[in-house]
């Protein structure tokens, strides 16, 4: 769970709670001990951010 890509990064531990919890959309994928994530997953406060009806509806989705 890492992001290279990004500038500034949630720190790993930080990264598995938000997994555990469920604030990352879409939800990552628990393989053993590790979180496979998509590389276009947001924190959930993102999604928020935009509050635009389409990222509401993909949120409400289970």
């Amino acid at each position: 769970m890492g992001c290279p890509a990004v500038r500034s990064c949630a720190d790993r531990n930080t990264l598995r709670a938000w997994a555990r919890s469920g604030q990352i959309v879409p939800a990552p994928l628990k393989i053993g001990r590790t979180y496979w994530v998509e590389p276009t997953a947001k924190h959930i406060a993102e999604i928020m951010a935009d509050n635009r009806l389409v990222s509401r509806l993909r949120l409400s989705k289970p």
